[in-house]
């Protein structure tokens, strides 16, 4: 069965009708704010339908040293994770590797006593 919705204003009121039926009548604000959430948990739902592809993509992020992920879901974090330190493909699809950007090791001061002090006059 195929579901239908429509979406109608009638003056300053929004309309939700559902198969033929008037399922609702919210104030525009309402509206507004309906939207936004239906909007944030289709996102959700669109991450969790596409784990795959992200978790994938994250390794990949991962194993670049990209300072910044695709994703908060924390299983998802968990698999990619996995995925950039198990799997051979990521190196393949990294042309010449991984190159190290930063420094090793720490500079290290030292500090002594000049053998022969300058002779300051005053």
């Amino acid at each position: 069965m195929r579901h239908r919705f429509d979406i109608r204003h009638e003056g300053t009121t929004i309309v939700l009708i559902y198969n033929g039926v008037t399922v609702c009548q919210l104030p525009w604000q309402a509206g507004l704010d309906l939207a936004k959430a239906i909007q944030a948990q289709s996102k959700k739902a669109e991450e969790i339908a596409k784990a795959e592809q992200l978790i994938f993509d994250q390794a990949l992020l991962m194993r670049s040293g990209a300072p910044f992920g695709l994703t908060n879901h924390l299983q998802i974090q968990a698999e990619a994770s996995k995925e950039a330190q198990w799997n051979s493909e990521l190196r393949r699809r990294l042309p010449g590797g991984v190159k190290a950007k930063g420094v090793v090791g720490s500079p290290a001061l030292i500090r002594h006593i000049p053998k022969n002090p300058p002779l300051i006059e005053v």
